[in-house]
């Protein structure tokens, strides 16, 4: 049950995390069932759909666990925000940060949406605080 004030958007790695049981996955999980909305920019279907193939064409994983992980995922995620508004934005920002712009749309969609901003790489935790985004 959704119960507390914060708004925040999730990009890739913080699903992973989760979804693989990873040293912080119990913080991921508390943050996004207690949230008041999830958000994710909708390039993370495609994201997901990435590191799961990956996955089933090195056999780690079978097809049909790929495509319910996909699911469950894809379930966390309260709305999806279009990217095609950002790209301009992620361009200049990207140069900026010295980040490719698929990885700076995320940060860009939580300072849009005046949300936190939920994420497992330094890098990108370091870009979003210091847009002053609060990050989880």
């Amino acid at each position: 049950m959704k119960r507390m004030s914060d708004t925040i958007v999730v990009d890739l790695s913080a699903i992973l995390e989760l979804i693989f049981g990873g040293q912080n996955a119990n913080g991921v999980k508390l943050w996004l069932e207690t949230a008041a909305l999830t958000y994710a920019a909708d390039q993370l279907y495609i994201e997901l759909a990435d590191r799961f193939r990956e996955l089933v064409i090195n056999e780690k994983m079978k097809t049909r666990t790929a495509i319910e992980a996909c699911e469950t995922a894809h379930k966390l995620i309260d709305r999806y925000v279009s990217i095609a508004p950002l790209w301009q934005e992620a361009l200049f920002e990207s140069l900026k940060y010295r980040i490719t712009a698929r990885e700076i749309i995320p940060i860009i969609l939580a300072r849009k949406l005046n949300a936190g901003y939920m994420t497992q790489v330094d890098q990108k935790r370091s870009i979003a605080e210091s847009m002053g985004i609060k990050v989880y």
